[in-house]
């Protein structure tokens, strides 16, 4: 007995081939992996405590070192790989070495410790570092109309 149904030879053509449809959704696929933004995932975020006042414009000398709410440092956007003085120093000394007569300005996050931000400064000023200045946002004043 025969359990298997041959298929005529005129049902043979009415069958898709799917290999161009899915050539078309992987190509599809890569595009939008290729086209997609990533985060930046190197960067700390910190929230800057509120200061009244105009804001400067930084110069293109200037050292930017952040504190986040944990300690860590990153020095221009680059994370260090401990908390360490050491490390810290190493770091702010390499980049240094980019500019003539820099300034360095600290982005410390509002709840920070204290003792983080003056390590910052105290390894600065070891390095010779008195330019110094502390970043903070603008305060939103809240419009009253009497």
């Amino acid at each position: 007995m025969n359990l298997h149904r041959n298929l005529p030879s005129d049902q043979d053509d009415n069958l898709i081939d799917l290999a161009p449809l899915i050539d078309v959704v992987f190509i599809l696929l890569i595009f939008f992996m290729v086209s997609t933004t990533f985060m930046r995932e190197s960067e700390l975020e910190v929230t800057l405590p509120e200061a009244s006042g105009k804001a400067s414009e930084t110069k293109p000398s200037t050292i930017t070192i952040t504190v986040d709410e944990l300690g860590r440092y990153a020095i221009d956007g680059k994370v260090l790989i401990n908390n360490q003085t050491d490390t810290l120093k190493r770091a702010l000394q390499r980049e240094m070495q980019k500019y003539e007569k820099p300034s360095l300005l600290i982005q410390a996050d509002g709840a920070a410790q204290h003792s983080a931000v003056v390590t910052v400064m105290d390894v600065a000023q070891q390095l010779g570092l008195y330019r110094m200045g502390i970043a903070t946002r603008v305060e939103e004043k809240a419009n009253t109309e009497e």
